[in-house]
């Protein structure tokens, strides 16, 4: 009896020595929920229950876990350069000087680090002086990727790209008030940009919806006075209604002058913008708005789009149609 349980002691003994000694190469192994086995990297969510408890199919990790961006076990990773390729998450995760950035979820690396599958909800994540910076170069990068869209083009000059034949400057990461955006538009030889009919301006909501340029920009219109209304910076009138104007919701009935009869009742939400009486005096391109135009507070801080207002080209640039308004 006495050596049962010496026995039944020596079994416990090794179970306990083999459940705290599970060690899984980390490079390429990670354990179960329960720590009862370490399976490779690629058989997690690879629909198959390769975990006693299922922990390497639960849906929220095999959300984050997979991407439709490169195979299996692997992700898209950044680095400064700009260049962005598929690595494996492993990589993802423990590359330094530079890290990687992309769109993995940083609780899949915590996750790692920690050796086993679990819970989402137990990993928080806290923003730090590093993630800035990181945020920063991502910025520069695709401030750089957008530099033949918004401020470059061998037609123009610099500080220029050609949108529909003329040297526009889309200077995306300023903020500054109206009177400040007309200043730097004259100071790199431009105003800010007006339009002569409505295929000019179609023209540039186009470009900056196709290259996802995601920014509130000033142009040049402004509300004059009381009697002479809405126009642009060269005196001429600002074409109102649409297809220019953006709508906007008013939570009151508001009156479109229609004839209706006296037993109908009609309530409208929706008005056109500008609005009589507007505290908003300045014209700007809303990214809200999908670029249609709306009246907005004068000092309100948004980007400059500018045209070239040059006499002359210099010889060095293509010769190309301006749009001049002095």
């Amino acid at each position: 009896m006495k050596k049962m349980g010496v026995a039944f002691f020596a079994f416990l003994v090794l179970c306990c020595s083999r459940a705290t000694s599970l060690e899984c190469d980390i490079e390429n192994q990670i354990a179960c929920k329960s720590e009862e086995e370490c399976i490779p990297h690629s058989f997690v969510c690879d629909r198959d229950n390769d975990c006693a408890d299922s922990s390497d199919e639960d849906n929220q990790v095999c959300e984050v876990w997979l991407n439709s961006q490169c195979s299996k076990n692997e992700v898209q990773c950044q680095r400064r350069s700009g260049i962005a390729q598929c690595v494996s998450i492993y990589e993802y995760c423990t590359s330094e000087n530079p890290r990687c950035q992309g769109e993995l979820d940083r609780r899949v690396c915590e996750m790692l680090k920690g050796g086993k599958l679990d819970d989402l909800d137990n990993f928080i994540i806290s923003e730090t002086a590093d993630d800035n910076l990181n945020k920063s170069y991502e910025l520069a990068a695709k401030f750089q990727d957008l530099l033949p869209y918004t401020l470059r083009h061998r037609s123009c000059p610099p500080m220029y790209t050609l949108v529909g034949g003329q040297c526009i400057s889309i200077f995306h990461i300023g903020g500054m008030t109206w009177a400040e955006a007309r200043e730097f538009c004259k100071l790199i030889s431009g105003d800010l940009i007006t339009f002569q009919n409505v295929s000019q301006y179609a023209g540039l909501v186009r470009h900056l919806q196709l290259h996802d340029i995601k920014a509130n920009f000033w142009i040049g219109g402004n509300h004059f006075n009381k009697s002479e209304g809405w126009r642009w910076i060269d005196g001429t009138p600002m074409e109102l209604g649409s297809p220019y104007w953006a709508t906007r919701y008013s939570t009151e009935c508001v009156d479109r002058n229609v004839t209706v009869s006296a037993e109908e009742e009609v309530c409208f939400h929706y008005y056109q913008a500008p609005k009589e009486d507007a505290i908003g005096q300045c014209v700007a391109l809303d990214y809200e708005h999908f670029f249609y135009m709306s009246e907005e507070d004068c000092i309100k801080r948004m980007s400059p789009i500018c045209m070239y207002m040059g006499s002359t080209i210099s010889s060095r640039f293509s010769p190309i149609s301006t749009l001049s308004k002095k």
